[in-house]
């Protein structure tokens, strides 16, 4: 079974939670981080239970809390390098995890598919996510419809 609870979504921030199991993955990280915190606990989910974050593309509205939710977590951020390469916040301290869109990878209980969306950020990509026969896709911020 595969959750998707929706933290926020729009110009003022982005955040959603993918759960299967006790793998929980937030992809992007636009809100303000006291906010992700929040609405994680009122899921039952402590932010040192993610098993990773992962990252769409690097406008402010996906990584505006990033920076501030990672201090004192060791949660692994998970994103391409094009994408890594116009984030400010990531610094030393912080675990990266590379993807090739494309290319699919596991963590925990979910496999990832990344694939390419139409949208004006250096390498750009929404998800497919599997597990125990389930499919689900996410995607945000299209400049247009592909196949």
């Amino acid at each position: 079974m595969i959750k998707i609870c929706l933290l926020g979504s729009g110009s003022s921030g982005n955040a959603t939670l993918v759960s299967s199991g006790d793998t929980h993955l937030l992809i992007d990280c636009g809100l303000f981080a006291r906010r992700i915190v929040r609405q994680l606990g009122e899921l039952g989910v402590s932010p040192d239970r993610l098993s990773g974050i992962l990252i769409t593309h690097e406008h402010t509205d996906h990584v505006r809390g990033l920076g501030t939710l990672l201090r004192g977590l060791e949660v692994p951020v998970v994103l391409s390098r094009l994408t890594a390469g116009g984030i400010s916040s990531l610094n030393g301290d912080v675990t990266l995890q590379f993807f090739d869109v494309g290319e699919p990878f596991k963590i925990g209980r979910l496999e990832v598919h990344p694939f390419a969306v139409s949208h004006d950020a250096a390498d750009p990509c929404g998800f497919t996510f599997r597990s125990r026969g389930v499919q689900v896709s996410y995607v945000t911020d299209l400049g247009c419809m592909t196949e």
